[in-house]
């Protein structure tokens, strides 16, 4: 018998995660010991219920790979274009500023002539999907508000009815009325970088002259909510906090800040992927950053109202109704599957820098030979793009036997070792996936223990 479980325990019980029906079970404290024990005769219980069938997996490969060639031919979702790898800032954990491997400041510009490629190139390849997004991004896509304009100009002569939705990621600096009337005119999607107080963005967030740009975005923000209130109100923020942020601070300037009161924010912080240096958040922003995330999963039960959520997580209920989805009970049978991970590189968010070079999205090192997966002029590589899809394979007999095999977040850009797919350097992320996935688990069983509503998503503010 080789059934694959994970038990734990919280402060209301003992469970046991069963990955062959992908369930939760609510067990009593001996069967838990037992469990803990690898007890045959607990398992063969089990297994009389309907639970904890035998392993089935004997191989890790993506059950799209042999439809990925239909898919970049006909579903290709969202193209992404680099419009530049210059920029007016120089934040200081950019991946253009040297601190990560992946990518570096250049005066490099596409041409209008590889942009029509690629609009092109995705029309041709869209078919199927309903809708399509197109991204502009950088360096500062402002830079070249002109390129930006005739870009738009040719998606409306070719979109021949399409949906298509337009989106730009800036660092606002540079937005003026009159590129902000030809983004309401457009529809635009925009998503603007805000740190939080003034303190910390000039921390990071700095001109090449050394003077911080917080003034200039604030001033920029407050003149667009005055002339161009419907507008502004789309917009959203987006706060990298950096580990000499305090989140405590930024925390309390997003809450109270008359200019953003009504955006949304979103909040990242960075990631050791592609760093050539350790980044290490010290305990003050672990303390406040658990005691905000449990605010928000005490409103999601109704223990406290919506008002005394932090803007910053209120996306933490989204994330945690997205959990609970990958707990959808359902039964492995399949000998060949491949752990949850991986996007279909190319098709959900394929990036073209300005060289016309196609990747999976704009998250991968563009100096990563591995992650080029092909050009405008030749198209995308079928036989790479199936390569990183199948990212679970250089891994395979660890992916077979992992209990956390349906919560796997692991995608290609975790293993990239420039000319290959590296076993070591996704191997590096497993423990913290499994951690990352025991997590939830406790909280989802948490959340239902309070009887929190998964189906309705949340409850009505008390």
């Amino acid at each position: 018998m080789n059934p694959i479980y994970k038990t734990f325990s919280t402060l209301s019980g003992f469970y046991v995660y069963d990955r062959s029906t992908n369930s939760i079970i609510n067990i009593e404290r001996n069967e838990f010991d037992l469990l803990n024990k690898n007890d045959n005769q607990t398992i063969i219980q089990f297994k009389k219920k309907g639970y904890m069938k035998d392993n089935s997996i004997e191989r890790i490969r993506h059950l799209s790979t042999d439809y990925l060639k239909h898919y970049l031919h006909n579903n290709i979702e969202q193209l992404t274009i680099q419009l530049t790898q210059n920029c007016n800032l120089r934040c200081s954990y950019c991946p253009y500023m040297g601190g990560y491997d992946n990518r570096k400041y250049s005066n490099k510009i596409i041409s209008i002539e590889t942009i029509r490629k690629g609009i092109d190139f995705l029309f041709a390849h869209s078919q199927n999907s309903k809708q399509i997004a197109i991204g502009f991004y950088g360096g500062e896509p402002l830079l070249e508000m002109p390129l930006l304009k005739e870009a738009v100009e040719y998606i409306e002569e070719v979109k021949e009815g399409r949906e298509v939705v337009l989106t730009l990621t800036t660092n606002g600096t540079l937005l003026t009325d009159d590129n902000v009337e030809f983004f309401m005119k457009k529809s635009f999607q925009i998503l603007i970088s805000l740190d939080g107080a003034k303190e910390y963005h000039n921390a990071n967030r700095v001109f090449p002259n050394g003077e911080g740009s917080f003034d200039v975005i604030m001033k920029k923000l407050r003149h667009i909510k005055e002339k161009y209130p419907t507008f502004f109100s789309k917009l959203t923020i987006n706060s990298v906090i950096s580990t000499n942020n305090d989140l405590s601070c930024s925390n309390d300037f997003f809450n109270a800040d008359e200019v953003l009161e009504q955006l949304v924010v979103n909040m990242t912080t960075l990631s050791e992927h592609n760093s050539k240096d350790s980044i290490l958040y010290d305990d003050s922003f672990k303390i406040i950053n658990d005691f905000e995330t449990c605010k928000a999963y005490l409103y999601m039960i109704g223990k406290i109202s919506q008002r005394h959520v932090s803007k910053l997580y209120k996306s933490s209920i989204g994330q945690v109704n997205s959990i609970y989805k990958t707990l959808e009970p359902h039964e492995i049978k399949e000998k060949e599957t491949h752990p949850g991970g991986p996007c279909l590189p190319g098709v959900s968010r394929l990036f073209m820098d300005v060289d016309g070079n196609f990747y999976p999205c704009e998250r991968v090192s563009e100096s990563s030979e591995i992650m080029r997966i092909g050009h405008i002029d030749s198209g995308i590589d079928i036989v790479k793009a199936k390569y990183l899809l199948n990212v679970g394979a250089i891994t395979e007999q660890e992916c077979i036997n992992c209990f956390a095999f349906n919560f796997c977040k692991a995608c290609c850009s975790s293993a990239d070792g420039n000319t290959e797919l590296s076993r070591e350097k996704k191997l590096a992320n497993c423990n913290n996936i499994k951690y990352s996935a025991l997590t939830d688990m406790k909280l989802i069983t948490m959340l239902k223990k309070f009887n929190y509503n998964f189906e309705e998503s949340a409850y009505e503010e008390k």
